[in-house]
């Protein structure tokens, strides 16, 4: 479970860093139009992030519950 954890925690930080990267890139050509068709996949960028932070608040928390069940039951 931790190498699932470790392994998102690095998805989350590229795909950060590219999401950071295409919103400086569209900040810069916004009024040229030359990155119009590239806000389709800024959407997409942050709706991904959003999904690899909940599934590590998800997977993080459930690490968390087996914890305390193991220690509740002397393990």
């Amino acid at each position: 479970m931790k190498k699932v954890i470790i392994l998102l925690k690095i998805i989350l930080a590229i795909a950060a860093v590219c999401s950071i990267s295409l919103g400086i890139y569209l900040y810069l050509h916004a009024n040229d139009g030359a990155a119009d068709h590239l806000w389709p996949l800024a959407l997409t960028m942050n709706a991904f992030i959003t999904i690899i932070l909940l599934l590590l608040f998800t997977l993080e928390k459930r690490g968390g519950q087996s914890k305390r069940l193991d220690g509740a039951h002397g393990k």
